[in-house]
């Protein structure tokens, strides 16, 4: 992670620092502090649940080699958001409906099709066409995985917040600050949320008070506390559509996130 951070500090360091401006479509990117803080089900999670609210939310998988969502979902894909580098590929060809208001650009490829890992400037050409279809839509949910230049890319297209799903052991509070640091060196001022995964929210609250800390007083800025989403058996053991197998305990924290993510109401749900 050290290592990578590091990197993405030169180049953060080596462009010009731009003013955070709100993008005009709603836009979350959600990117995880490390592999396995379940950065792909709160993704699908938070967008199940901005959709249930009747926002026509689009889900975007950033993950071009491999790519959970359609997994989760358990739905099959005729393409990855990879073919989008092909300019007679339509966004709307890749694009799978995985429930009522919600649209997934799948990552990774059908087992037929050759993985190639995207360099900077194809998974830049791939996001801006994405951002491309966002007024289609109420919401957007990115799902970056632990990916920092994939939350840079993605946000260059225009964002909202970002939202990081953080760790409460040493190593996951520094990689949350790291991120938080990043996104600051590049966009000053953008908002940025912690929300912890399956953790005792005594503890979760006092790992984001350490990185609240930080923030403070080494950039002089806060940042948001996303509360916490419970430890859910449902999940572990029926991956597939987590939403509607999850526990009420679970849906509950994640309509309230939505909520506090997506405040808008857009005029198609508005009474």
């Amino acid at each position: 992670m050290s290592t990578q951070v590091d990197g993405l500090r030169r180049f953060v360091g080596s462009r010009p620092r731009d003013g955070w401006r709100p993008s005009d479509v709603p836009v979350v990117v959600v990117v995880g502090t490390a592999g396995g803080v379940g950065t792909s089900t709160v993704a699908a999670l938070l967008a199940a649940a901005t959709a249930q609210t009747g926002r026509r939310t689009l889900l975007v998988d950033c993950d071009e080699m491999v790519g959970a969502l359609h997994r989760i979902h358990n739905v099959g894909i005729r393409h990855g958001i990879a073919a989008l580098l092909d300019p007679n590929v339509a966004v709307n060809d890749v694009a799978v409906e995985i429930s009522s208001g919600c649209t997934l650009l799948p990552g990774g490829e059908p087992p037929s099709a050759r993985r190639v890992p995207f360099d900077p400037t194809a998974r830049r050409t791939v996001l801006r066409r994405i951002a491309q279809a966002y007024p289609a839509y109420d919401a957007v949910v990115i799902d970056a995985r632990s990916q920092l230049d994939g939350m840079l890319a993605a946000a260059e297209a225009g964002v909202r917040r970002f939202l990081v799903v953080g760790g409460c052991s040493p190593a996951g509070i520094a990689a949350s600050y790291a991120v938080l640091k990043t996104a600051e060196s590049r966009w000053p001022g953008i908002t940025v949320d912690v929300v912890f995964n399956r953790h005792n929210a005594d503890v979760a609250k006092a790992s984001f008070d350490q990185i609240h800390h930080g923030a403070q007083h080494f950039l002089n800025r806060s940042l948001g506390f996303a509360g916490t989403i419970p430890n859910d058996a449902e999940i572990t053991a029926a991956p597939d559509q987590p939403f509607h197998r999850c526990a009420s305990t679970t849906e509950l924290a994640m309509q309230q996130l939505a909520a506090a993510l997506f405040p808008e109401v857009p005029d198609a749900v508005r009474v």
